[in-house]
């Protein structure tokens, strides 16, 4: 049995949802950050905490793990290794 598409005019339009997230550069208790995220986490299932690992400790990261990742072209699809949000990409 064929799958049955929808025409584009008739397809719900695609939603984006905020994430809750912190970073962690803002984080002046500790307490009060752990409080946040678990909150997050209890309503939204997720919590995005930003910053948490700084940009030298990721590299080395990457440069020790490198010879047992696939680096192939769609892993690395951007110079930086991040997408348009800062995800990283591995």
């Amino acid at each position: 049995m064929a799958r049955e598409t929808l025409a584009p005019e008739l397809a719900p339009a695609p939603t984006t949802t905020k994430l809750p997230e912190i970073d962690a550069r803002t984080i002046s208790v500790e307490k009060d950050a752990v409080s946040a995220i678990v909150t997050y986490m209890e309503t939204a299932g997720v919590c995005v905490v930003r910053n948490l690992v700084s940009r030298a400790s990721v590299n080395q990261i990457l440069n020790d793990t490198a010879p047992y990742l696939d680096r192939s072209e769609s892993c690395l699809s951007k110079p930086s290794a991040t997408d348009s949000n800062g995800w990283l990409l591995i």
